[in-house]
């Protein structure tokens, strides 16, 4: 078995608590090493903040967000859900343009084949499915989905961190020696 504690480069944002699953801080990241938010960085269409608070990405992933002050009000809560995740600036993090996000994580990720269909850590993005109108907080699968997926591909990669190797820098992720998964590479291409 493969140990691999991790800082990730990570793109962070909503997800949904798995039934019986309990909460534990040290599941998710902890502290941001590195941060450069790249070009083209969004802001939040009702605050106009910055999508650019790397500590956006500690913790664990938003399950409620807010309305978005059209089909819903911006004071109530919503449960993140496929046709409608979270989209707030102190929800999300960007990535632009050249960017990248360093992030440690709260514990070991371990390669287990024991772990759930072999997924050892996931990343949680902001993808969503959009559709022919508004979603107005009712059952999610009573949405009609008709305009496909909005997706924001990026490369992952996953660091045992500073390790104290010669060239290896404790503050220079780049340093550090990496395993990389880039979903626009194929297999059959490397």
């Amino acid at each position: 078995m493969n140990r691999v504690s991790a800082p990730a480069v990570l793109f962070v944002s909503a997800g949904v608590a798995q039934a019986g699953y309990l909460f534990n801080a040290t599941d998710f990241a902890v502290r941001v090493v590195a941060y450069d938010p790249g070009s083209g960085v969004g802001v939040d269409f009702i605050s106009g903040e910055a999508f650019d608070d790397a500590a956006r990405a500690l913790g664990r992933p938003t399950v409620d967000t807010t309305g978005d002050g059209l089909a819903i009000s911006t004071l109530e809560s919503v449960t993140a859900v496929p046709v409608y995740p979270p989209f707030r600036a102190f929800e999300l993090v960007s990535i632009g343009g050249g960017g990248e996000l360093v992030l440690e994580l709260g514990r070991d990720a371990i390669d287990d084949p024991a772990n759930p269909f072999g997924v050892d850590f996931v990343v949680f993005g902001n993808a969503f499915l959009s559709g022919g109108g508004f979603w107005t907080n009712g059952d999610p699968s009573a949405f009609i989905v008709g305009g496909g997926l909005l997706a924001e591909p990026g490369v992952v990669s996953v660091s045992p961190g500073f390790r104290g190797l010669a060239g290896e820098v404790m503050d220079e992720p780049s340093t550090w020696a990496w395993m990389t998964f880039d979903p626009m590479v194929r297999a059959a291409d490397t």
